[in-house]
């Protein structure tokens, strides 16, 4: 049994994106991976858990992007757990370069257990909870995810119908396919105040989460049409904030919701730049206009 599951990965040139590196949403593709492989380490593996008649599902994640990773960089993710309430848990993660003492992701997510037929509650044994847990666990920051108010007078949106492709085993969409509609949403919002993708890799600009925390809230299924909305809540001087709503259209449910703070990193260096100027300001005037 390992209560503290680590294993290696290696980047693939299929999984990096047009900024030359892994995007979000494969992280949480990485995370579920390790998720199976770490309950298969201690006998509750997706195996175990069908004949249990349970599954696991992701409530919310919390995760800090601290280096990029780049196409075969090789690197190592542990995940483990913090604690584990009746049907309800708390799991920390952590990606670091191989052999290098850089961190390149640190996170928290919370996950449930469901009935694999009624998708409601089920507890599972303190016998197999007590696999995982370890004596004073570490953590990482996390908030509580706050709520998010209907003025949403300033915001962007666009439409995306949830295609087969979409769906996970449990065919509903995908946890990180909500991410890839996030990224979307911040890159459209940007493309809206003249900071077009091109505009800004031509400028030595590349856009890059920092952190993102994400609430899952209602199931998407199968063609789904979905509003994916956003606005800007706020701007420091290396980044900006903006939450981001995915909403069923035929009954307003809120599918997912995201606080997602981004950044501008050097596309040469990999450092964190100042928002330049013109973006600064269009951004404030943008934030004016909402709080006003």
């Amino acid at each position: 049994m390992s209560k503290v599951f680590t294993r290696r990965f290696r980047v693939r040139w299929s999984e990096v994106d047009a900024t030359n590196r892994v995007p979000a949403a494969k992280y949480l593709e990485y995370l579920s991976e390790m998720a199976y492989d770490w309950g298969a380490a201690n006998n509750l593996g997706f195996d175990e858990s069908g004949v249990l008649g349970v599954v696991w599902v992701i409530l919310e994640t919390d995760i800090r992007f601290h280096h990029p990773l780049r196409f075969n960089d090789q690197f190592e993710f542990t995940i483990w757990m913090v604690e584990w309430r009746k049907v309800r848990g708390t799991r920390a993660f952590e990606l670091k370069l191989k052999d290098r003492d850089v961190i390149i992701a640190q996170g928290m997510q919370q996950v449930a257990s469901l009935d694999g037929d009624t998708l409601r509650p089920k507890a599972v044994s303190g016998e197999l909870i007590d696999r995982f847990k370890i004596d004073e666990p570490r953590s990482f920051p996390t908030q509580r995810f706050p709520k998010i108010g209907e003025n949403l007078a300033e915001k962007f949106s666009f439409q995306r119908r949830v295609e087969w492709g979409n769906l996970d085993s449990l065919v509903h969409l995908n946890n990180a396919e909500a991410i890839r509609y996030a990224d979307e949403a911040v890159v459209r919002f940007l493309k809206s105040l003249g900071w077009s993708p091109d505009r800004l890799f031509t400028s030595g600009y590349t856009p890059v989460p920092r952190r993102i925390h994400v609430k899952y809230q209602e199931l998407g299924i199968w063609a789904d049409q979905l509003i994916i909305q956003t606005h800007l809540t706020d701007i420091q001087q290396k980044e900006a904030t903006n939450v981001i709503q995915v909403v069923r259209e035929t009954d307003t449910a809120n599918i997912m919701q995201a606080i997602y703070q981004w950044g501008l990193e050097d596309t040469k260096t990999d450092r964190v730049r100042d928002l330049p100027d013109e973006l600064h300001n269009a951004l404030s005037k943008k934030l004016e206009e909402a709080i006003g």
